[in-house]
């Protein structure tokens, strides 16, 4: 155990020193006409994929089982968002967990819902479930990202605003998600400006 820990302490610290000093970058998506997916690659991704990681797992308050330091940022149409969130072995917790996003709604500057096709929105999520390993003791980091997209229903572009997802986490067993009591769900918010 005491062999795994400073291996991982050594690849933080690698991380750390191979990732720039920026915390956000924009990355471009492409949108797939057939599904109205938004898909994201290249050099700027990945190494934001690496920035928001270090970033992470240097901020992670280990006494928070689901840990988001983050939970606004700000992306044009087109521009990817990343949030890091760690999920900690808390009273020796361990297993196979998923988490699931889901967008929840919208509100305008002055708070008042933006109308929104619940599903065209949720379609901005690069993963809606994401499924991991927690290690007795440890912790385990997963990325939940949003391509901020050109829509918000049919016919309508994106309009300025908060964008709020869910995050929750289950627990895996076999073909079942279990809901893990005491674990408080995370809501995260792409500011649209």
């Amino acid at each position: 155990m005491k062999k795994m820990i400073v291996i991982l302490m050594v690849l933080v610290l690698a991380l750390t020193a191979c990732s720039s000093s920026k915390t956000m970058s924009s990355v471009q998506g492409v949108q797939d006409t057939s599904t109205g997916k938004v898909q994201s690659s290249g050099t700027n991704y990945e190494e934001n994929l690496i920035d928001v990681r270090t970033e992470t797992v240097n901020k992670n308050d280990k006494g928070q089982e689901l840990f988001v330091p983050i939970v606004h940022k700000e992306g044009k149409v087109g521009d990817t968002v990343t949030f890091g969130a760690i999920m900690n072995s808390i009273n020796t917790r361990k297993g196979i967990y998923v988490a699931k996003v889901t967008f929840i709604g919208a509100k305008d500057k002055n708070s008042n819902p933006i109308e929104t096709d619940k599903s065209r929105v949720f379609q901005w999520l690069n993963e809606a479930e994401i499924e991991f390993n927690l290690e007795e003791g440890s912790y385990a980091y997963f990325p939940v990202t949003v391509i901020v997209g050109n829509e918000i229903k049919s016919g309508t572009n994106t309009l300025s605003g908060n964008y709020q997802y869910e995050v929750k986490v289950y627990e895996r067993k076999g073909s079942f998600d279990n809901e893990v009591p005491g674990i408080k769900n995370v809501e995260l918010y792409v500011r649209v400006p």
